[in-house]
Order: structure tokens, then C-alpha cells, then sequence
């Protein structure tokens, strides 16, 4: 629908007044008004000027973050507000909406967040069905496919970074990881290596994540070194990924190895400074040639990045994921894996495609968990392969 009033320019003022009322107002203000407050940044957020929409992310950014503890029953429509901002033409207004979204997740912490990733994923409940689907058609759109396979780079860069900083900092993380993580995977197969190479360092931190909080669980296996048959006790490991093929190229040369596996010295024949614990990368001072990394990739300055990712250190030889990654990743695949064979022998290419794809890459992360649904796998690469 056509907004009211017609003036651009208008809408553009009225908008900057939102924005300086709102940032005057004190909390027992903003609490009388709560309901007028959110209508007004809902409407700006799905005005068709991209100027105004631009304004207004910026102010449901500052006025979610002052005052979150207000806004918990008012996640949810600020959230879908947003989603015109997700779909926009200009590539700064999805950039925006992103850093928007991000704040009214900190709103709806443990009540609100998932009806908001339901709506962005397209996900139904099989035992829900809204009364509406009864007397009309309902088109639902997946808005998180959409950023992952955006035609903007700056755009696809800062998605998978959007990403990783939920899974990191937002408190209800948990509930999200089996539905944010399969995104963030196929991060590593984008067309831009640069990203592919972030995004693998970016994994890299949610495991080091992982290790910190399940670190009673994974204790054991740190301390004693234990490592499976086929990796010759530590001295073998499988080239990430597989064969060291990167998204059907080869832009991943070498293996890089992590230190081996070792159990701890009772003995006391190693000094103190030698000790290190399981999957570690050997210091920059002791690299060998085999162990070097290459070169740092210099990551874009730009004013909109998290601060929280600005220590991510980016390099082009890629080692074995840590043991966080790999524990993290085979937690979560096991959710999806079998709906990804199926995708694999999908009629249309495009989708066979990126299934394919995301299989690679959980597998080079799975690596022996995958002898779990061999049988699956091998059923749906033989049906592959035969064209049916």
C-alpha cells in the first residue's frame, strides 16, 4: 500500500523527529508510549524510500539496545518488519536490516527469538496450520537461502559473520545452533574464496567456543591424546576438505598439521614450554614450511563490523578443524543428514548441487562419525551415479 503522505522528503523528516524523540525520552516515557514507539519504527522499516528505511534501522538498533528489558512481547513484529529491508535492492539496507536484526534479538531472548528464525527460514510446524492456509493459498520465503546466496559479496561476507556472532553472543544461542549452523557450513562453499577462507576461521571460533563449554565433556579425550585407528595415532589426518578440493576447484593445496595427538607426560621428560594441548596450531615462532599457514588475508575495514570478530585472523592454508569443530559440526549434522541425501538426487541441478556441497563439507568435519549413516550415503550416491 501506498503510504499517506506521498513526499519522500517528508517521510524523510518525519523520520529523523522519530528518531531525536526517541533518543530524548526516558524509561518511564518510553514505557507509556511503547506501543506508539514500535508502530512508528515498523512503519519506516517497511517504507518503499530506501533513505527512511536506512534511518530507521539505525534507530530500532539504538532504541532496542537501550531498552531491551521493554521490548520482549515486541520482538516478534519488529523482527518481521524487517523482512522488506532483507529483500531490498541496495546492498547498504540488507547490511543494515542485518545489524537491526541483530538487536531485536537481544529483545526476545528465550521467548520470542525462534518465532522470528521461524519466519526468516520459512520453517512450519507439521502440527500447526494457520486458519488462513484453509481459505487462501500462503507463500512463505526462506530470507536466510536469500543472504546466503546474495549477489552482493559485502552482503554475503557479513551474513556469515552475522551468523557466527549469534551462534557466539547471543544468549539463547543454544536454541538456534541446529537451525543457524547448515547456513553457516555452506558459507564454505561460496564462490568467493576469500569469504570460503572467513568462514572456515569463523567455524574454527565457535569450536574453540565449544571446547570452552564442554570442556568436562572432552576433557578426557584432550588429555590422553585419544585418536582414532585411521589417523595412525595423530600422525595422519584427512586434508580439509576432502583431498583438498575447494567448491569443485583446488585453491587448498596442502594440509596444514595441528600437533599430534599425545597423551599427558607422568614422567616429566618434557619441559614445561613444549607441553601443548590437543589440536593446537604449532607458534608462528616454530612453524616449519609444511606447518606455515600463508598468508594472512586482510579482512575489509568497514565501520559496520562486529568488534567482537575484529581479532579473526584469516589464512589461506587451511588445517585440520580443531577438535571443537569437528565435535560441534557432527553434533549437528546427524539433524539434516538425511534429509540431504535425498537433495542430492534432486531432479533440479541447482539443488543437488549445493546438497552436494554441504555434504562434503560435513563429512571433511565428521570425518569417522560418518560411518553412521554409511549405508544411507551409499544409497543415495549409487542412485546418483546411476540416474535415477
Amino acid at each position: 500500500t501506498r503510504p499517506l503522505e506521498e513526499s519522500e522528503e517528508v517521510r524523510l523528516q518525519l523520520g529523523h523527529f522519530v528518531a531525536s524523540l526517541l533518543a530524548r525520552l526516558n524509561g518511564a516515557q518510553v514505557y507509556s508510549y511503547i506501543d506508539e514507539a514500535t508502530g512508528l519504527l515498523r512503519a519506516q522499516a517497511m517504507d518503499p524510500f530506501h533513505e527512511v528505511k536506512a534511518l530507521a534501522c539505525d534507530t530500532m538498533i539504538s532504541f532496542c539496545y537501550n531498552n531491551t528489558e521493554m521490548l520482549l512481547h515486541f520482538a516478534e513484529p519488529l523482527g518481521r518488519s524487517l523482512t522488506s529491508c532483507l529483500t531490498h535492492n541496495h546492498a547498504k539496507i540488507r547490511i543494515a536490516a542485518l545489524r537491526a536484526l541483530t538487536s531485536v534479538f537481544w529483545c526476545g531472548v528465550w521467548k520470542h527469538n525462534f518465532e522470528i528464525l521461524q519466519m526468516l527460514m520459512a520453517w512450519q510446524d507439521p502440527n500447526k496450520v494457520p486458519i488462513k492456509a484453509f481459505y487462501e493459498g500462503m507463500t512463505s520465503f526462506n530470507y536466510m537461502a536469500q543472504l546466503t546466496f546474495d549477489r552482493h559479496p559485502a552482503v554475503r561476507r557479513f551474513w556469515f559473520e552475522t551468523l557466527a556472532f549469534w551462534l557466539l553472543r547471543v544468549p539463547d544461542k543454544v536454541d538456534h545452533e541446529p537451525y543457524l549452523f547448515p547456513y553457516l557450513l555452506q558459507g564454505l562453499c561460496d564462490e568467493n574464496e576469500e569469504i570460503a577462507f572467513e568462514v572456515f576461521w569463523l567455524i574454527e571460533k565457535c569450536g574453540e567456543l565449544y571446547e570452552a563449554e564442554k570442556e568436562e565433556d572432552l576433557r578426557k579425550t584432550k588429555q590422553y591424546g585419544f585418536d582414532y585407528g585411521w589417523t595412525y595415532n595423530g600422525r595422519a589426518c584427512v586434508p580439509f576438505p576432502l583431498l583438498g578440493l575447494w567448491a569443485g576447484g583446488g585453491i587448498v593445496q596442502n594440509a596444514v598439521r595441528r600437533s599430534a595427538a599425545q597423551g599427558p607426560d607422568m614422567m616429566g621428560e618434557k619441559p614445561l614450554e613444549v607441553h601443548r594441548g590437543r589440536d593446537q596450531l604449532t607458534p608462528v615462532t616454530e612453524r616449519s614450511q609444511e606447518d606455515d599457514l600463508g598468508e594472512e588475508v586482510p579482512l575489509p575495514e568497514r565501520e559496520y563490523a562486529w568488534p567482537h570478530l575484529r581479532d579473526l585472523a584469516v589464512y589461506r592454508r587451511l588445517p585440520r578443524p580443531r577438535l571443537g569443530s569437528r565435535c560441534w559440526v557432527r553434533t549437528h549434522t546427524r539433524r539434516y543428514i538425511l534429509a540431504t541425501f535425498n537433495d542430492v538426487v534432486d531432479f533440479r541441478d541447482c539443488t543437488a548441487l549445493n546438497a552436494g556441497r554441504l555434504l562434503c563439507m560435513s563429512m571433511a568435519y565428521t570425518e569417522e562419525g560418518v560411518t553412521e549413516w554409511l549405508q544411507p550415503m551409499m544409497a543415495a550416491l549409487i542412485k546418483f551415479y546411476s540416474g535415477r
